[in-house]
């Protein structure tokens, strides 16, 4: 993971819940002010909210309901 900012004005709006792996909860989102995609993790009692490409997110999305979608966030986590 990487950046965490997309503007300074980041404002979260949902699109997808993407469930839960390794302990972690992860939800997809845009930014309502740039249109930004972002990835929310919550883990125990922390969020943070990660700026994706829209290569990344259309990938999440079309993982929704397969087998690989967990390994996809778990290899995300992990980078």
């Amino acid at each position: 993971m990487s950046q965490y900012r997309c503007c300074s004005e980041q404002e979260w709006e949902p699109v997808a819940d993407l469930g839960h792996t390794a302990g972690v909860d992860f939800d997809l989102g845009r930014c309502k002010n740039c249109g930004t995609y972002l990835m929310a993790v919550f883990y125990v009692s922390s969020i943070t909210y990660n700026v994706l490409s829209d290569q990344q997110a259309k990938r999440f999305l079309r993982m929704q309901g397969s087998d690989t979608l967990k390994k996809a966030l778990k290899r995300w986590l992990d980078s």
